[in-house]
């Protein structure tokens, strides 16, 4: 994604992984197709899990940005 950005917005790459934000504030992962003898790598893992833990548990984020910030 580096220096894919314009007035059209940011463009994810085939080969790229988004976790994604949308204006109506709704999230969206964007990822590439593996395939069953490919490995996901550990980063794409990552934001998988985060997006389906913000899709199953609606206040898993509030918790985690309330302690993210408890000192400001």
């Amino acid at each position: 994604m580096q220096n894919d950005h314009s007035v059209n917005g940011t463009r994810v790459e085939p080969d790229e992984s988004a976790l994604i934000i949308g204006s109506n504030g709704d999230f969206r992962l964007c990822m590439p197709e593996y395939g069953d003898d490919e490995e996901v790598p550990y980063q794409v893992a990552i934001i998988s899990a985060i997006w389906l833990k913000l899709r199953n548990d609606e206040n898993w984020a509030g918790r985690i940005v309330e302690e993210a910030f408890a000192d400001d």
